[in-house]
């Protein structure tokens, strides 16, 4: 994710737009590997006390995201077309510090799993399951189906109104 961050800010020597986009699909191969820690991070960090805590946290940190995306270019952007290049460009840098300023300590701080699990349970029921099985295992729990079909139809819903959400406050001045 660093890696195409820093691809993304060679648009201004280049002056080809190809470099933000080839530094976005970089960036966003990471998302696979960032996407879905949530629940194994909670259940391997913390006690059962504090996992709901934390899996509650942690889920929130990717709409949080989405919400400050949103946001920041309102900070840098002027509406002067002759500034937009260089506005443009000190918004990829502030991205791309933001990013390796988090995800650098993250990658020489973080551990895989604490020195001792946080629960007895933790230790002992850890139950090897092939991915096969697993799969199986979700989709016939109803509890869980009723989970994903959820969480898929909001989220397709905030995508879809994210991309048109300009079409919809421009008229207001927004």
């Amino acid at each position: 994710m660093v890696l195409g961050a820093w691809i993304r800010l060679l648009v201004s020597p280049t002056d080809s737009f190809i470099a933000v986009l080839g530094g976005s699909v970089v960036a966003s191969l990471a998302q696979a590997f960032l996407a879905n820690p949530v629940a194994k991070m909670a259940t391997t960090w913390f006690g059962d006390k504090e996992r709901g805590t934390a899996t509650a946290f942690g889920s929130m940190a990717s709409p949080l995201g989405c919400l400050l995306s949103f946001l920041l270019p309102n900070l840098f952007f002027t509406g002067d077309e002759s500034q937009f290049k260089n506005e443009f460009f000190f918004y990829l840098l502030v991205q791309t510090i933001i990013i390796t300023c988090l995800s650098i300590p993250s990658m020489i701080f973080l551990k895989e799993e604490p020195p001792s699990p946080p629960t007895v349970l933790l230790k002992d029921s850890i139950l090897p399951m092939a991915m096969g099985d697993s799969i199986k295992s979700l989709f016939s729990n109803r509890n869980y189906m009723c989970l994903f079909i959820s969480f898929n139809f909001s989220y397709g819903l905030y995508c879809a109104i994210s991309g048109v959400i300009s079409s919809f406050t421009d008229p207001y001045g927004y």
